[in-house]
């Protein structure tokens, strides 16, 4: 509905629309010498397996430089073949002669219809164009996640039209959904970086994670790519993974259905990152076990009740929280006696019934979460980003978060903090997981 023209389309021609697309990636061995360069390739992989598309990847094989959860084993080639295998039944590799869009990784020598560069903290996301391409090098991946959530919107723009081919009536799409060729991104997340253009190793501590849904495995798929830097993290989500949870699900396979998602989260921490889990329910009848909170909580819970009450237990912790609606996000940032949560968001959303999600949402939401999660000191604010609107100069927009007179926890005057009850689930309806 938000792609096509306001109604309802068949699940099964959206299906069969982006299965008969296929996208192109062409990597050259100088760009894949990096873990940055790997890290562009295996996200930008990754997102279109997670949306359905299938892939013709032209790249020489390659050794792993750093773990790249989930993927598995030490050749690149490989590791991608076993993971769309396990992802999606019978697959993603494509027998199409001719593929429907082609994505050039960094200065790769090829004819591609975007061309997907950048650096650190630079996203370079557009048509190609003769000179001026980025190689990809060095350790910091979040320029390269970034630049690769970018360029994976291009890929179900690409779908769109075998999508609307298979309707059973005409349909109009909307033009952000729509392939733009001209359509290129160029933004700048340096202002995030704590020592400038330099990715630094750094300890981050004791952190909390409420909720283990697509916001957090986005930002833990994150934190796991930052060479030298160590920290404590604790899970809190009490649920298995769902079938219908893999197509925004960083870091989880098809083999792991029906785990408790806790444990698939475990699995994957390494020696500096550790990963604990703890499969209770965060809300009013847990809380008095559950807290007190390590100093950092980050939460991605889609029940909004449940944001002020992980306040109500923070009031000395910063938070960070995750959310998105649709195709925005929004994440913010709440040091002690700063506004908080609840200025942020004011009142509860009553939407019932499913919504539509989609991967690389969910993915910049993690981004940016741990983007915030990287700024030293930790200030008072909130980004707002629009996944399919980040050709715009405001695409990402970072502003201070002000106190609001509308807040249910009422935080100027903490003497007369409500109580509101709510509970975190994945199953809820919002999109923000």
């Amino acid at each position: 509905m938000d792609a096509l023209d306001g109604r309802p389309a068949d699940d099964r021609a959206i299906v069969e629309g982006l299965r008969a697309t296929t996208a192109r990636i062409v990597a050259d061995r100088a760009n894949l010498r990096s873990h940055a360069g790997q890290t562009a390739l295996i996200t930008l992989h990754n997102q279109l397996v997670m949306t359905g598309l299938r892939i013709d990847l032209d790249m020489p094989d390659i050794t792993l430089e750093l773990p790249q959860q989930p993927l598995r084993g030490v050749s690149l080639a490989a590791a991608l073949a076993d993971y769309a295998d396990d992802l999606i039944p019978g697959g993603s590799t494509s027998d199409a002669t001719r593929p429907d869009i082609t994505f050039a990784l960094g200065d790769t020598p090829a004819r591609a219809d975007v061309r997907v560069s950048g650096s650190g903290y630079q996203i370079c996301v557009g048509p190609d164009s003769p000179g001026g391409h980025l190689r990809w090098e060095g350790s910091n991946p979040l320029g390269a996640i970034a630049s690769a959530a970018a360029a994976a919107a291009e890929g179900v723009r690409a779908a769109m039209f075998n999508i609307v081919a298979r309707l059973d009536r005409d349909a109009s799409v909307q033009r952000v959904w729509s392939r733009d060729p001209r359509r290129q991104v160029d933004q700048d997340l340096s202002s995030f970086a704590p020592h400038g253009p330099t990715l630094r190793s750094s300890d981050l501590g004791a952190l909390d994670m409420v909720s283990g849904g697509a916001i957090t495995q986005a930002c833990l798929y994150v934190l796991l790519r930052l060479p030298g830097h160590s920290g404590q993290i604790r899970v809190i989500e009490p649920e298995t993974l769902d079938l219908s949870n893999l197509n925004r699900y960083s870091l989880a396979r098809r083999s792991d259905l029906g785990r408790f998602k806790t444990d698939i989260l475990t699995d994957l921490a390494g020696d500096s990152l550790t990963i604990t889990g703890d499969r209770r329910r965060f809300d009013q009848q847990s809380a008095a076990d559950l807290v007190p909170f390590a100093p950092t909580v980050l939460a991605g819970v889609d029940h909004i009740p449940s944001r002020w009450l992980t306040q109500q237990h923070g009031q000395r912790q910063r938070l960070t929280i995750g959310s998105t609606s649709h195709d925005f996000v929004l994440i913010s940032s709440h040091p002690p006696g700063q506004p908080c949560v609840g200025c942020t968001h004011t009142r509860d959303d009553t939407t019932m019934g499913p919504i539509p999600t989609i991967g690389f949402v969910s993915l910049w939401a993690g981004l940016i979460q741990a983007l915030h999660l990287l700024q030293k000191p930790p200030v008072s604010l909130s980004t707002a980003t629009w996944p399919l609107g980040l050709d715009n100069a405001r695409g990402i927009h970072s502003y201070k978060q002000a106190r609001s007179p509308n807040c249910p926890l009422n935080c100027a005057k903490a003497s007369r903090h409500r109580q509101p009850s709510g509970s975190v689930s994945d199953s809820h309806t919002q999109s923000t997981q």
